[in-house]
């Protein structure tokens, strides 16, 4: 996913490391240093953020929840809980496709809203935000932005999750085989998020405990980042035969699968702002 095109004359941009990758905020419509506060707001709330959901971070939440004795409530902060109700959620709406426990066992994690606690039931329970955290996190720098009355702006977490509020900013996708372009967008309070196994296979098949092997790339087109991000996840898990919960839940995709030697994408539900229809490319059925 590449962002080629911003189409708003006077556009800042400001970048910040965090959780493994460079996020990206551009916006316009409001004076450089006015943006700048606002921006630096945002990237504080991202590191308080990196700080309670990280299993990277030894004292964050998550560490504390995976090294606790199973039955042990563990107090969180409100974002953690929050993350992992969305979490929860997800892994419903997917039909157990997007999983933070890896293992199958999202019905033996409890959730205490009252007390904000988080509870694991077995030892063997670890609680991994990988394939949602980016997504939650831009969608909280959104509402950031949003407080500052800034909304015409584009944030992404390294390109692989963007989420748009006012203003038309286009958005490539291209082949994960042969880097070409398969189609492009214009993104419009939306997210787009893409997950992938070619450069480094990463995502587990909750349900087999092994590399999802069905599809090699997925594009999810949602409301809100952490949709779009968890829902590519459970996309690429699934593959192009288990897909009819998308119409369910309302999100688009694009998924990427290679056969021998030739790829074959298939584009599920609308997309809205569709620039370039979904290319043909050599070897690309």
């Amino acid at each position: 996913m590449q962002i080629i095109q911003k189409d708003t004359k006077g556009l800042l941009c400001f970048a910040h490391q965090a959780m493994g990758t460079t996020f990206e905020i551009m916006v316009a419509g409001h004076p450089d240093a006015y943006c700048r506060k606002a921006t630096r707001e945002a990237f504080r709330v991202l590191d308080q953020l990196e700080q309670q959901l990280s299993r990277f971070v030894p004292n964050s939440d998550i560490s504390r929840i995976n090294s606790s004795r199973p039955g042990e409530p563990i107090c969180v902060g409100l974002q953690t809980l929050a993350c992992i109700q969305d979490a929860m959620r997800l892994w419903q709406l997917s039909k157990g496709a997007f999983d933070i426990t890896i293992c199958g066992a999202m019905d033996r994690i409890g959730i205490d809203t009252v007390q904000v606690c988080i509870t694991r039931q077995h030892a063997s329970i670890g609680l991994d935000l990988g394939g949602i955290g980016k997504g939650f996190a831009l969608d909280q720098m959104a509402e950031v932005l949003a407080g500052w009355g800034i909304h015409t702006a584009l944030l992404h977490s390294g390109a692989s999750t963007a989420i748009a509020l006012d203003g038309q900013w286009l958005i490539s996708l291209t082949c994960p085989f042969k880097a070409r372009q398969l189609g492009s967008i214009h993104l419009n309070r939306a997210a787009v998020s893409c997950s992938s196994q070619v450069a480094r296979p990463h995502v587990i098949d909750p349900a087999t405990g092994t590399y999802a092997n069905k599809t090699s790339t997925a594009w999810v087109l949602a409301d809100t980042a952490t949709m779009a991000d968890a829902l590519s996840t459970a996309v690429l898990v699934c593959g192009p035969d288990k897909t009819d919960w998308l119409s369910d839940v309302g999100v688009s995709a694009f998924l990427v699968a290679r056969h021998q030697d030739h790829c074959q994408g298939m584009a599920v539900g609308p997309w809205p702002g569709l620039v370039t229809a979904w290319c043909n490319c050599p070897g690309f059925d």
